[in-house]
């Protein structure tokens, strides 16, 4: 997530909307791909307000595909959705739209973990 600070608490808030409609456990975890923006800040403190909440920091920026092996690997359920702050400024996407497209993608993206994505 590269600049996307502002939409982290929407994020979250929708994901656990998503993730409580289909799992009485989950978890999330948001990597923090060394952005300068505060981002490790924010999420650290909704850390501290939702406990499935698993922050994971990158001191520089790694790319997306270290931060999606960092996430994997960081996961502990045993299956694992992915997905990526939403792109578009606050307020021009809608609540609604946001849980449609993460309860869909629960299903659509929805994979076992591997044990062989375990290390970064």
């Amino acid at each position: 997530m590269l600049q996307r600070v502002g939409n982290l608490p929407d994020m979250v808030q929708d994901a656990t909307v998503a993730a409580e409609r289909v799992s009485a456990e989950y978890e999330i975890v948001i990597v923090d791909d060394g952005s300068r923006d505060g981002t490790a800040a924010v999420a650290a403190a909704l850390e501290d307000v939702y406990e499935e909440i698993r922050l994971v920091i990158h001191l520089t920026n790694r790319g997306y595909g270290a931060a999606v092996r960092t996430g994997i690997a960081a996961s502990s359920m045993p299956y694992v959705v992915l997905t990526d702050a939403p792109c578009s400024p606050l307020g021009t996407r809608s609540r609604s739209s946001t849980e449609r497209t993460l309860s869909s993608s629960v299903w659509s993206g929805l994979s076992r973990r591997s044990s062989s994505l375990s290390t970064v």
